[in-house]
């Protein structure tokens, strides 16, 4: 089994589920960008106004409004990160709560509130201001009243973090140098259990090497196991330490494909779905 695996999706694929049930979803964001057909494909994409609200085109978010600028072209095609986009689909349960840890402009945010309907809860993490503005204006322009947004960083203990932003919205992340704005920092248990929050059937977590630390601060949640974890990793550290964190707790781990990641298995592995 090759370990190196992130669940990317190269051929069209139906939709599961009521939303774009019947449409074929061509997965846009699998093609190499510096490939000539990527290029040619992302030409015309690129002459489109950043400010530019239009509907997602396809997958669970289909429907959604979205300004274009916000992220990659994949965000409102549909097809970002597809594979997880519809493994945490299938999860969906009404009223329930959601955590997104390192939210980003909020793509994942919407999913997980359509996922737990109006009658649930999403709570959303993200330390940089431009991109938590940007999640609220993504709730706003879609109506969608129940999302909390949290401006933070998820970490080992509460307090304060030195947040450093990246070249992109998406590259931001703890400074261990000092270097950078001063945040407020979160455990993600003092977000769950300090909030009268229910425990989240989902958690998606993707912050730039953070996520050991976060973890750390979730001792109480991860033993609840009520929670089913979908994990970006961003190095062999990070993974290890993820992985034993988890199995510890008595989770399986596995790769996005749903395939178990053998014991002794934690080099360059990008994405990880834990499961109580």
């Amino acid at each position: 089994m090759n370990p190196r695996r992130s669940g990317a999706i190269t051929v069209a694929q139906r939709s599961s589920g009521r939303i774009g049930q019947g449409l074929i979803v061509v997965n846009w964001s699998a093609i190499n960008r510096r490939s000539t057909v990527g290029r040619l494909l992302r030409g015309p994409l690129n002459a489109i106004p950043k400010s530019t609200v239009v509907p997602i085109l396809s997958g669970p978010n289909r429907g959604f409004k979205w300004c274009v600028g916000s992220a990659d072209h994949g965000c409102w095609l549909g097809s970002y990160e597809l594979e997880k986009q519809r493994a945490i689909w299938r999860l969906r349960r009404e009223g329930a709560t959601a955590l997104d840890v390192g939210a980003n402009v909020g793509y994942y945010t919407l999913l997980l509130s359509r996922a737990v309907g109006p009658s649930g809860r999403v709570i959303a993490i993200e330390p940089d201001p431009r991109n938590a503005d940007r999640i609220r204006f993504h709730a706003r322009v879609n109506r969608v009243s129940h999302i909390h947004v949290v401006e933070g960083v998820a970490a080992a203990r509460s307090g304060a973090a030195t947040f450093s932003a990246g070249p992109t919205p998406t590259t931001g992340r703890i400074a261990l140098d000092g270097v950078g704005e001063e945040v407020r920092a979160y455990t993600l248990d003092d977000i769950v259990f300090g909030d009268d929050a229910h425990v989240p059937s989902i958690v998606k977590m993707d912050i730039e090497g953070g996520e050991s630390a976060a973890l750390v601060g979730a001792s109480l949640l991860l033993a609840a196991r009520q929670t089913t974890w979908f994990v970006a990793l961003h190095s062999d550290e990070q993974a290890e330490f993820c992985i034993a964190t988890f199995r510890r707790h008595g989770y399986r781990v596995c790769f996005p494909d749903g395939a178990e990641i053998p014991r002794r298995c934690s080099a360059e592995i990008s994405e990880i779905v834990a499961i109580a």
